[in-house]
């Protein structure tokens, strides 16, 4: 019987009723959007996301509840970003820790980079929805050239992570078949604070999925400033041995690291502080 009337409930909603004015309008801007923000209360403080597919809802439970690594690196982030910071996000996705950033601290700017084209229009939304107003974001892949490059995704649905730059990436393959592809631009990071005037970071999060040897080379430059002070970057094990060997050129040590699991080498959050 339940079952039945929600059955009877979602064809009033979406059937042919649902595609006619006045019903498609009031009822999609007035009642279901409203239901799609979900409103986390942490210490006081709302926070907004717009909830558009299962993808966004997963990662906004990762990132509250269900992974220790998200969990542990919010808590350095709450610990030791600093009011005046300038936080730059690479892999910004939905904005998960770029909201929390900015509203546990003051911080002078944002910088995002995201190659998805969903994850953008996401990560906007929820900038507007917590009125977060000091973000600089590019739409592009963070790597070590200049140029437009072609990003596979095997899912197209907003919040999806797992998607890459095939012909770049370590793995030239992907788990599941191409959805889709879009065409988007690669540049250096270095050259997009300084084309754009933007101030040098002082503290990074990093987490591409294994395009970190492709940013980190078009990163030198930032990691010569000394305000750079913590950086934390997610590896795995094709990626490893030459991020710790690059953080360490830059004379960054390794602080604290959260392995996905205990005893095996795998999917890692590195912090890494300046010596």
């Amino acid at each position: 019987m339940k079952n039945h009337l929600k059955n009877i409930f979602l064809f009033m909603l979406f059937g042919p009723l649902f595609q006619k004015e006045p019903f498609f309008r009031w009822i999609t801007a007035g009642v279901i959007a409203p239901f799609k923000v979900f409103k986390k209360n942490y210490k006081n403080i709302i926070f907004k996301y717009n909830i558009s597919s299962l993808a966004i809802h997963k990662v906004v439970k990762v990132f509250w509840w269900n992974s220790n690594r998200e969990i542990e690196t919010r808590n350095w982030i709450e610990n030791n970003i600093e009011d005046g910071d300038v936080f730059l996000n690479v892999g910004a996705h939905i904005g998960t820790f770029v909201l929390f950033a900015n509203k546990i601290k003051k911080l002078k700017k944002t910088i995002c980079i995201e190659a998805s084209g969903n994850n953008i229009s996401e990560l906007m939304i929820n900038l507007n929805l917590n009125n977060i107003i000091n973000t600089d974001i590019f739409h592009c892949a963070a790597g070590d050239r200049e140029g437009f490059v072609k990003f596979s995704y095997e899912n197209l649905s907003p919040g999806y992570y797992n998607s890459r730059v095939l012909d770049l990436h370590y793995n030239k393959k992907q788990k599941l078949p191409v959805q889709g592809s879009e065409f988007i631009q690669m540049k250096k990071i270095d050259n997009i604070i300084k084309e754009n005037k933007l101030p040098y970071p002082t503290v990074i999060l990093m987490d591409i999925d294994g395009h970190e040897l492709l940013a980190l080379k078009g990163m030198e430059y930032i990691f010569t400033k000394t305000l750079l002070r913590w950086v934390i970057i997610e590896t795995n094990l094709k990626t490893d041995e030459f991020v710790i060997s690059f953080m360490k050129k830059y004379n960054f040590v390794i602080s604290y690291e959260n392995n996905t699991t205990p005893n095996v080498k795998g999917t890692n959050n590195r912090l890494f502080i300046r010596e």
